[in-house]
């Protein structure tokens, strides 16, 4: 296999989010992303998707951005020595096998394929899981190349168990976040170069599929494009790339549809 580069934008701290249930304040707007910081920004995201606001839910969707501003200071302090730069070299060593071979920071020498990613991360509402939402482009080494990929790509971790998740993160320094994070961001990279490299395209007709978000379960109507017993990776309706933990049932969902595609 030929060099490959990756990169992460901005440069600069990796930084947390936290999942916000507008649902409960009367907005159905339960798949947005609101990266605005502070209770302004996040009134503002929402109008900006056409949904008008009363009065009184914008009071309470300001308690609620209070609650996730104080469920994040627990965290913040723990990524203060954990820049984007650590994210991506930590990263490497979770790569196949097979993709670990001319990987490597990309610079002004890199050649192949340059990943470069924005991702953002989010713990889920019930602190059981951490999820990245990660804008991914790839396109040749060289200045002004255009992209020959470019997608988003959503990765939700396996839940943790326990009655105090928030702990578990939290122990060692953030040990468990950090760990976790290089693995998602790692993850992501690996689907983004197979699919910009073999083309890879969603199989078969749309269905349902049902994962595990933390410790509640979610459903995404969506296309097939692999998965084992353990995760499966789809693409939405939207276009966009899902990879998931599966629900724990008497089958395995990803070897079925993987078999059935043969």
């Amino acid at each position: 296999m030929g060099e490959w580069s990756a990169s992460v934008v901005p440069a600069g701290p990796v930084t947390l989010k936290a999942e916000l249930n507008v649902d409960e304040v009367g907005i159905a707007a339960s798949d947005m992303v609101y990266p605005a910081p502070g209770v302004a920004g996040l009134i503002v995201a929402i109008v900006t998707h056409g949904v008008i606001m009363s009065a009184a839910q914008k009071e309470q969707l300001a308690q609620k951005q209070r609650e996730v501003d104080e469920k994040l200071a627990a965290y913040q302090p723990l990524l203060a020595d954990f820049d984007t730069q650590r994210l991506l070299s930590d990263s490497f060593q979770d790569l196949a096998s097979n993709e670990k071979e001319g990987a490597r920071i990309a610079d002004e020498k890199s050649a192949g394929l340059i990943v470069e990613s924005t991702p953002e991360f989010f713990v889920s509402l019930d602190e059981r899981a951490l999820v990245l939402i990660n804008k991914v482009s790839v396109r040749p080494a060289g200045a002004g190349s255009d992209p020959v990929y470019q997608n988003i790509v959503k990765i939700v971790s396996d839940p943790i168990k326990g009655a105090e998740p928030q702990q578990a993160w939290v122990a060692e320094n953030g040990r468990l976040l950090k760990r976790q994070a290089t693995w998602l961001l790692s993850e992501s990279i690996g689907i983004s170069k197979s699919m910009a490299k073999h083309d890879a395209a969603a199989k078969g007709a749309e269905k349902t599929y049902r994962y595990s978000h933390g410790g509640i379960q979610k459903m995404e109507r969506a296309k097939y494009i692999s998965g084992d017993c353990k995760r499966t990776l789809v693409m939405t309706l939207r276009g966009t790339l899902l990879s998931v933990p599966e629900v724990a049932s008497g089958g395995c969902v990803g070897q079925q549809l993987a078999a059935a595609q043969k």
